[in-house]
């Protein structure tokens, strides 16, 4: 109850504090004194939705642009075997597949706090019961475009498959680095 009456600004200290009197006898003062704003409007843009797009598809570009070229170079130098640029090839497609399953699921647990909201606000508001309803639709069309990524990777296609071919193209560099230093050395003896 004591918090109650601080959020509303009710108690005898903050009134004698803020100036009010005592002199209305039926208590018209205290049911004028309105509760701040902030407590109950929202005024902060609607950026959520784009920052979790942001941040989704900054984590996606992180992985497929780390420098596979350079990797590749340097596995081709070391290891300068097929079954070895296999294995990387089939690292990255399944650390992609990851990545893409973690999104999905942040999104579907979103999407399930989303429509508890939205059952909680469809009567009050049908401005924010359709916000929240573009929102879910927002996160749906974007699951389902992560498991097309998805599926594309499993199948040698999309977004997966630059990152891919920049490590085999790396791979061949490497390699043909590794035989030419083979062949320099090999002819000086």
């Amino acid at each position: 109850m004591k918090t109650i009456k601080r959020l509303f600004g009710l108690n005898k200290e903050s009134r004698k504090s803020q100036g009010f009197k005592n002199s209305d006898p039926i208590g018209l003062s205290e049911s004028t004194h309105l509760p701040p704003e902030e407590l109950f409007i929202d005024n902060s843009s609607p950026k959520e939705s784009r920052e979790v797009k942001k941040v989704h598809s900054q984590l996606i570009n992180d992985y497929l642009n780390k420098d596979y070229y350079q990797i590749g170079i340097q596995e081709g130098f070391s290891m300068h075997s097929n079954e070895a640029a296999q294995s990387r090839k089939q690292l990255i497609k399944s650390n992609f597949r990851n990545l893409i399953n973690e999104i999905i699921e942040e999104n579907r647990e979103a999407i399930f706090n989303l429509s508890n909201s939205l059952i909680e606000v469809s009567d009050l508001s049908t401005e924010l019961k359709d916000k929240l309803e573009n929102k879910i639709e927002f996160l749906k069309a974007e699951i389902d475009d992560l498991d097309l990524q998805k599926q594309l990777s499993i199948e040698d296609e999309g977004l997966v498959m630059s990152a891919i071919h920049s490590y085999h193209q790396g791979f061949l560099s490497g390699i043909k680095s590794y035989l030419e230093m083979d062949k320099i050395i090999n002819n000086n003896y």
